[in-house]
């Protein structure tokens, strides 16, 4: 291979490279917008059948099967399905693993396909299925299923359903009825973890330009100095001495894991 035919080598490796970025851009872009128009669709839902769907709909980019079941006690029976039949029969938790454990745990968990894990839902599906619990203010109301053979996106779909609890959480104050059985009296404070992800998840989709300035002057704590300090201040009260999810979670999808655009003046992470 000549010099000559060796750089146009090279040069077409680039453009494709270059391809591949704009086209990996276009596609963080576009589900970004595809959670903005979620967000605004699930606050307007006229009834919790029509929230339903909406979910249902708005998490199709971000896995290519979903299937939403509501939590009914002991429990799941499935309200809308996207790329998979609607598993017709209730399923129940004690005989679904996964379910169990999502429920249980508040946490996404990653499953195999098979029916001691996802009970009836199993059926027709391959691979792996990830589960992402709807937390509401007192109890998981439902978990949403996710397969998709290279992953789904994990983030994208835990910020899709803390908006949609946000969303169902918002009509019971108007005095809607909340999706499925009424909750127990006793209130839970969302984990570590969870609260991280929402909080830093809210700012992205309601602050877009002041994040964009953050990063832009290398000094995101300038431009979001309020809402930060107001998220720690409520982090260490509810979750701290323990790991820092908050500043993780600050670190990795506010300043894209380069800790230098946060700023001179951020106080850094916390931990006791």
């Amino acid at each position: 291979m000549t010099k000559l035919e060796l750089q146009e080598r090279l040069a077409g490796m680039h453009r494709d490279l270059d391809a591949l970025a704009a086209s990996a851009t276009q596609d963080r872009d576009s589900r970004l917008r595809s959670l903005q128009l979620a967000s605004r669709s699930l606050r307007q839902a006229e009834s919790t059948a029509q929230w339903v769907q909406i979910l249902a709909d708005a998490a199709v980019p971000f896995a290519s099967a979903i299937g939403f079941f509501r939590v009914d006690g002991e429990l799941v029976r499935c309200e809308a399905a996207r790329g998979m039949d609607v598993v017709p029969e209730a399923i129940l938790l004690r005989e679904a693993g996964a379910f169990r454990q999502a429920v249980d745990t508040r946490e996404t968990v990653v499953a195999l396909t098979t029916p001691s894990q996802l009970g009836a839902a199993a059926a027709g599906l391959r691979g792996r299925a990830h589960l992402f619990p709807l937390v509401g203010k007192t109890r998981v109301l439902g978990v949403m299923l996710a397969v998709d053979e290279a992953g789904p996106d994990v983030y994208g779909l835990e910020v899709l359903l803390s908006l949609g609890a946000a969303a169902l959480e918002l009509r019971a104050v108007a005095g809607a009825v909340l999706i499925g059985a009424a909750a127990p009296p006793a209130e839970s404070i969302p984990t570590a973890r969870r609260f991280a992800r929402t909080t830093v998840a809210r700012w992205i989709l309601e602050s877009p330009g002041l994040i964009s300035a953050g990063r832009a002057r290398r000094d995101l704590y300038a431009e979001m100095e309020a809402p930060i300090d107001a998220a720690r201040e409520m982090f260490a009260g509810r979750y701290l001495p323990g790991p820092d999810y908050l500043h993780e979670e600050i670190l990795a999808r506010l300043a894209l894991g380069n800790a230098s655009l946060l700023g001179p003046g951020y106080p850094g992470g916390r931990r006791a």
